[in-house]
């Protein structure tokens, strides 16, 4: 049984050949929290239905207590109508050439993996020959009203999967008739010229508050631009998104959750470059860097006072919610900064 899932899928969960059973079948998120319950569930022909939209990315657990047997709510029953093993033929007439089958009360569970809100359009660029791959991540496993979610667009060249640089992007945001966002209409020369996300490096981030759970749509038009490495003019993209209601607590799984750690330094992005900004450490230390904001970022050592490259440390890119070691083996100052926001510096003293 295929175990792993996209959020919102219909799950079914079969008794194998078996009739007449009853069952009570619950639903864990992978905080422990019971998202669905039963205690009613029961099945003629060995085929109960479980239709749920999961809310939670990560591990979830399904889990059915069966009772099968000649007896159903401690009651005697009919012959025809007792719990048995449908060996063939008609279920009306194959009873007769079955066994009873009573082995009482058991309870099964199974992990359903449902994956992490991520979504792929291939859409066509109104230049000939053009197309894109634009994917639509969320830097956390759920989306929640009323609970800030960043949303990071990455523009690639469908034919290679190659970035694609400088697209300008406009994006409106609606939940039935009820728009949240949508940002300055394009203005001349094909392109909009305020009001614009735009990805240097083919990535771009929204960072929001859905207002009330239900369902999201994203419309995305985009532009390139005359620096943009693939000129395919414009092209549209829509993403729909299920937003869960909040539960009693904060049980938000985020997958870019900033670490804590006398050798950690987090890359906040480009209001708050680094934290901690500057680190003492002894020679020999290995520092991790992760990225906890939606941007690509580097950790690039420069010359004292320049943002020309020294060599000695170059993470290249570091997506959102990947990190970075170095070890700082020599003692001496290291000035670095991020070669794409040239802007985000940072310092490690080593003694």
């Amino acid at each position: 049984m295929d175990t792993t899932i996209k959020e919102n899928m219909l799950y079914y969960i079969t008794h194998w050949g078996i009739r007449a059973s009853i069952g009570a079948i619950s639903v864990k998120d992978p905080s422990g929290n019971v998202i669905y319950k039963t205690t009613t569930a029961h099945s003629h022909v060995g085929v109960m239905n479980l239709d749920l939209a999961f809310p939670t990315a990560g591990q979830n657990t399904i889990s059915l207590t069966t009772s099968i047997g000649m007896k159903m709510m401690g009651m005697d029953v009919p012959a025809m109508a007792r719990t048995h093993t449908m060996l063939s033929g008609d279920p009306m007439e194959g009873w007769k050439k079955d066994p009873d089958n009573d082995f009482g009360t058991r309870t099964y569970e199974f992990p359903v993996i449902v994956l992490s809100e991520k979504q792929v359009k291939t859409v066509q660029g109104s230049e000939k020959d053009t197309s894109l791959n634009i994917e639509m991540a969320a830097n956390s496993d759920q989306i929640v009203a009323g609970q800030p979610i960043t949303l990071v667009f990455t523009v690639t060249n469908a034919k290679d999967g190659s970035m694609v640089t400088h697209p300008d992007m406009l994006l409106k945001v609606r939940t039935g008739s009820m728009v949240t966002v949508n940002s300055a209409p394009s203005g001349g020369m094909m392109m909009p010229m305020n009001g614009a996300y735009h990805g240097h490096t083919g990535v771009m981030t929204y960072t929001t508050t859905f207002p009330r759970a239900g369902q999201y749509t994203l419309n995305l038009d985009l532009n390139s631009l005359p620096v943009s490495n693939l000129m395919f003019g414009s092209a549209q993209a829509r993403f729909v998104l299920n937003v869960a209601e909040a539960a009693g607590g904060d049980n938000i799984i985020s997958t870019t959750t900033a670490l804590s750690g006398p050798n950690t330094v987090n890359i906040v992005g480009m209001e708050a470059p680094f934290a901690p900004n500057s680190i003492n450490v002894k020679a020999g230390t290995t520092l991790t860097f992760v990225n906890v904001d939606g941007n690509m970022h580097t950790v690039t050592t420069v010359k004292k006072g320049t943002t020309e490259p020294d060599g000695r440390i170059d993470s290249g890119l570091i997506k959102a919610g990947e990190t970075f070691t170095a070890k700082f083996a020599t003692p001496g100052t290291y000035d670095y900064f991020c070669a794409i926001h040239t802007g985000m510096k940072g310092t490690v003293n080593v003694s």
